[in-house]
């Protein structure tokens, strides 16, 4: 009898320890299990059912060719959720295992039952529901997830309704997240904030540098992915700010925004006290590949930091290579 045969054999073993385990180690990849995996949701003992659930999530690859048959069996266990009074980050139980597969395949069959699980009366349901959503990414989500963001009291689902809109990315909830950013809870504005980077969508930009204005850092990484030039000016004066995760995501939003404006205060933040600063404005300015950079990156080969002589090295050969062609 060969490994997965022995294994289908203590599926059958009375002893659920024994099924669980086995379970476990058919979901290395053995594309023959995925039939027994999927009738193994349907078992009678509740720990199995989860085990089942879990496996299939490790074997999302082996499974990619089979998501038609699992994906149903699966939404049939979101209803059933185990409290054995852990705390609720810790929690654990078949419809959990089913949400975290299901957000893997990504299968949109899931998104309506998922969606009636924002409703749920436990949070931790809610949480998870909003979590998976944000990750298969249907637009017939982010209406109700935008309902998440004020009708929900709790924090951490508030949370997953904010991240998982801004990876739908969907336009719809750019004002609702706009809003956010005058939340008094300072972690929802946090993620908004983010969030809004990812949709990408230039109404935020005016309410992104007031907040910039107001010394939130996440603010310039935001304005930095939607890659609008009237950013450039209030994030020029954010690297003078004496705050380093301020200015060392002003240079990077400088550079994804690529504006020859930013060439000489860039340039100034090479004399920066801190090494990563140093660094990060060269990175910056090695894609930007401007000349006036040439003379600033030559007194960088004698920085007392050898990531910084290293990368004013590589810069100033990339820039010459650019400047010759």
């Amino acid at each position: 009898m060969d490994e997965v045969e022995k294994l289908i054999e203590e599926l059958k073993d009375v002893d659920h320890n024994v099924q669980r385990k086995a379970i476990h180690s058919l979901s290395r990849g053995f594309e023959p299990i995925i039939e027994i995996l999927i009738e193994a949701l349907k078992d009678d003992v509740s720990t199995v059912r989860n085990s089942a659930a879990g496996a299939l999530g490790k074997i999302i690859e082996v499974l990619k060719d089979n998501v038609e048959q699992a994906v149903q069996p699966l939404i049939e266990l979101l209803d059933e959720w185990d409290d054995w009074g852990l705390h609720w980050t810790d929690w654990t139980g078949p419809s959990k295992s089913a949400i975290n597969t299901l957000s893997l395949i990504s299968d949109k069959r899931a998104t309506e039952p998922l969606i009636k699980l924002l409703k749920d009366e436990d949070a931790r349901v809610r949480f998870e529901a909003a979590l998976a959503l944000g990750n298969i990414r249907d637009e017939r989500a982010v209406e109700p997830l935008i309902e998440e963001l004020n009708d929900d009291g709790h924090y951490d689902v508030r949370k997953s309704a904010v991240v998982a809109l801004g990876e739908i990315g969907d336009k719809r909830a750019v004002e609702p997240l706009i809003k956010l950013l005058k939340d008094e809870d300072q972690r929802i504005c946090f993620v908004a904030t983010e969030a809004l980077g990812s949709i990408g969508d230039g109404r935020a930009v005016e309410p992104l540098i007031k907040l910039l204005k107001q010394n939130h850092w996440a603010a310039a990484g935001a304005l930095g992915s939607i890659g609008d030039e009237r950013a450039i000016e209030p994030l020029i004066k954010a690297l003078k700010v004496n705050d380093f995760p301020m200015k060392y995501n002003a240079v990077v939003a400088l550079g994804e925004i690529g504006d020859e404006r930013a060439i000489e205060p860039l340039i100034e933040a090479l004399e920066d006290e801190d090494e990563n600063i140093r660094e990060s404005a060269v990175r910056v300015l090695r894609d930007l590949g401007d000349e006036r950079a040439i003379k600033p990156l030559i007194k960088l080969l004698k920085d007392s930091k050898y990531d910084v002589r290293s990368q004013a090295a590589f810069t100033l050969e990339n820039i010459k290579d650019r400047t010759s062609e």
